[in-house]
């Protein structure tokens, strides 16, 4: 069966997260991101109205990431009520017909990690492991898919990129705050861009996998990468190879080819030249991202090509509020049916999550982006369904081509 659904990420939708590195990020005196968390979409509490309002729409799946800060509040301490509050989540989503996608880490660690050295530390991986395979234990018996690590080549682009200057005195208020060299990979892994936290997330996402397989025999388990298109012009060309290699090609290589399948999450094109890279096109959000049709089956072509294993599409979206949304209604049926065309042509695809239910609280952006399907009043809470999660649900009860 072919997945329709969307995606979701636990400290973006739940709210009072207090454990996790990025609450404490956000509260520092001298903090890069724009507004605090809060109570974000109250998910922990709405999740069956909203489940049930993702199945009203003609979807089968729905992707949640298990936050780690809230199952493991202190170091090898689980907690059985959160353990039983995303065991609920899973059956209410059995209970509508929607197949769980579960996610182990989504962006935040419990603070008691970065402490103790977090990605950047020789121990993280068996923590890691124990974690994933405590998960599995408990959930795995009635999910479809698990993905270790979301947008694991992230520390792949931040070295690519370089250290952000504008990040520092944030970076230096943590320092004081965890007591360690935030490089450790503390929120989004954003100061932690080496050769030594690279090399980390990998081991984390391998002995996951192993720990995964010898707990849930046949539990599809994998990693998801972020994958962009990627072109040159003239000038351009050995920068790109560069970026390809290092942080699309290699966490393929090394992540993509150990587990039962990669999760694709693509948003976009990146253009490379003699001055440096610019978007993929010129039909831009507001937040300077440009919507590129192709770019979702380019990326699956390329994950396919380098991997050889099924991919599924784990987050692929636009950044459009309300009076925009009719370019996100026109974008998803028109990168689909390129995607349709690669499954045609024998690309293992085997589902499409979108990016996201609701508009949530998009890290250091805050609550000024508006990836939602469904719309999400910030005084209220109050849910509104757009007019581009009923196309997408139209193209689900239609399928695509070769799916």
């Amino acid at each position: 069966m072919f997945l329709w659904g969307a995606s979701t990420a636990a400290y973006q939708v739940e709210g009072g997260n207090t454990n996790a590195d990025v609450w404490a990020l956000e509260h520092l005196a001298r903090t890069a991101y724009r507004e605090p968390s809060g109570d974000a979409c109250d998910f922990h509490t709405r999740f069956a109205a909203d489940l049930a309002l993702l199945a009203a729409l003609g979807l089968n799946a729905f992707r949640f990431s298990v936050e780690w800060s809230r199952v493991e509040p202190a170091p090898g301490e689980y907690s059985a009520a959160a353990l039983a509050h995303y065991s609920r989540i899973v059956d209410t989503c059995l209970g509508l017909g929607l197949t769980p996608v579960v996610t182990l880490h989504h962006t935040t660690t419990p603070q008691w990690l970065v402490r103790a050295g977090g990605w950047r530390s020789a121990s993280t991986p068996a923590v890691f492991s124990g974690y994933a395979q405590r998960i599995a234990a408990a959930l795995g018996d009635r999910i479809g898919y698990l993905c270790t690590i979301n947008e694991a080549n992230t520390p792949a682009q931040v070295a690519y990129d370089g250290p952000d200057p504008r990040w520092e005195p944030m970076l230096a208020d943590a320092r004081a705050y965890f007591g360690v060299d935030p490089a450790a990979g503390v929120g989004t892994f954003v100061a932690a861009g080496d050769e030594t936290t690279i090399a980390t997330v990998a081991e984390a996402h391998r002995r996951a996998v192993a720990a995964v397989h010898e707990t849930r025999p046949g539990l599809p388990v994998g990693v998801t990468l972020a994958i962009p298109a990627v072109s040159a012009v003239d000038g351009g060309e050995e920068a790109a190879e560069r970026y390809v290699e290092q942080v699309l090609h290699r966490p393929l290589r090394e992540m993509g080819t150990v587990g039962d399948f990669v999760g694709v999450q693509n948003y976009t094109g990146l253009v490379f030249g003699p001055d440096g890279v610019r978007p993929g096109g010129d039909d831009l959000t507001d937040i300077g991202m440009a919507l590129v049709p192709g770019s979702l089956a380019d990326a699956c072509r390329r994950a396919y090509a380098v991997t050889g294993k099924p991919l599924l599409v784990t987050e692929h979206g636009a950044d459009l509020d309300d009076s925009q949304d009719h370019r996100r209604a026109a974008f998803i049926p028109a990168a689909l049916a390129e995607l349709g065309q690669a499954i045609a042509d024998g690309v293992d695809v085997r589902g499409y999550l979108h990016w996201s239910l609701l508009d949530n609280y998009e890290w250091m952006l805050g609550y000024t982006a508006f990836f939602g399907l469904v719309g999400v009043d910030r005084r209220t809470l109050r849910r509104r369904v757009r007019p581009s999660a009923l196309v997408l649900g139209g193209l689900a009860r239609r399928g695509l081509p070769g799916a």
